[in-house]
C-alpha cells in the first residue's frame, strides 16, 4: 500500500463517521461497503455516498486511489476485510463518537475552578474543586447555588 491508498482510505473512514454520526445502523452498512467499494463492488453501497450508484452509466473513477482506479490487489482486499471486521461488527460502540469540545470545556471549567499555579494538590479543596466542576457540567451551572442555599 502506498502513502496515497493509505490516504484515500483514512480519508474515507473519517468521512464514514461524520456523515453517520448517531446512525450505528447506517455506519454499519457503510462500514460493511467500505472495502468492496475500493476495490470496484458496488453491490452494497448506498447512492447517497457512492458515485457509481448515483450514476450507473458513467464511468465511475476513484478521484483520491492512484491513477484514479479501484484497488486489484486480492490479498489486500482479504486482509482488509478481516481488518475490518470487528470495526463493522461493533459500530454502535463507534456511532456516537463525536466532537471533543465537550472534554475540552470540561477541562476548561476544571482549570478555572483548580489552577495549577495556586497548587491545591496536597489538600482536600482539589477534591472539592474538581467534585463541583463535575456537578455543575453534570446538573448544570445552578448546582452550586442550590448547595450554598441548602
Amino acid at each position: 500500500m502506498t502513502n496515497l491508498v493509505v490516504k484515500h482510505l483514512s480519508k474515507t473512514i473519517k468521512y464514514i463517521f461524520a456523515k453517520n454520526q448517531g446512525q450505528p445502523e447506517a455506519l454499519q452498512r457503510n462500514f460493511a461497503a467500505f472495502i468492496p467499494h475500493q476495490f470496484g463492488d458496488h453491490s452494497k453501497c448506498e447512492a447517497r455516498f457512492c458515485g457509481h450508484k448515483r450514476k450507473p452509466g458513467v464511468k465511475y473513477l476513484h478521484r483520491s486511489l492512484p491513477y484514479k482506479a479501484r484497488l486489484k490487489n486480492p490479498a489486500l482486499c482479504e486482509k482488509l476485510v478481516s481488518l475490518f471486521e470487528p470495526i463493522v461488527g461493533n459500530t454502535t460502540v463507534y456511532s456516537d463518537l463525536g466532537s471533543s469540545q465537550a472534554c475540552e470545556a470540561a477541562h476548561r471549567s476544571a482549570s478555572l475552578r483548580a489552577p495549577k499555579h495556586l497548587h491545591y494538590g496536597e489538600s482536600e479543596s482539589l477534591d472539592y474543586r474538581l467534585k463541583a466542576t463535575a456537578a455543575c457540567i453534570n446538573e448544570g451551572k445552578s448546582y452550586l447555588s442550590e448547595v450554598n442555599d441548602s
